[in-house]
C-alpha cells in the first residue's frame, strides 16, 4: 500500500520536512504533496529588506521541488477531518 503524506505549508519548515521525506523514503511506497495558498516560495525572513525597498528573490516552488517527486498543489486548506483521515475541503488558492 502506498503511503499519502500531505504537507500543509511551503515555508522553510514545510518544505524542508517534505525535502527530507522525499530523500528518506522510497517513491514506489509513498507519495508527498506539498499544499500551499501561493506558488511561490515566501522568505518570511527577508520580508523586512523587501519593506525597505529590497529585492527579494521569490523563487517558484514548482521550481524548488521539481526532480524531487514532491506535487505542489496551490490551494488553501480550510478544514481537515483528521479523525477519519479525509480532506473535509481544500478550495483553490
Amino acid at each position: 500500500m502506498k503511503h499519502r503524506i500531505v504537507v500543509l505549508g511551503a515555508g522553510y519548515a514545510g518544505a524542508y520536512v517534505a525535502g527530507t521525506l522525499a530523500r528518506r523514503l522510497s517513491p514506489a511506497d509513498t507519495e508527498i504533496t506539498v499544499v500551499n495558498a501561493v506558488p511561490d516560495f515566501v522568505q518570511r525572513l527577508r520580508l523586512h529588506q523587501l519593506a525597505a525597498g529590497q529585492d527579494v528573490e521569490a523563487p517558484k516552488l514548482a521550481d524548488v521541488f521539481a526532480g524531487t517527486g514532491i506535487r505542489l498543489r496551490v490551494a488553501r486548506v480550510t478544514a481537515a477531518a483528521v479523525a477519519d483521515r479525509t480532506r473535509s475541503h481544500c478550495g483553490k488558492g
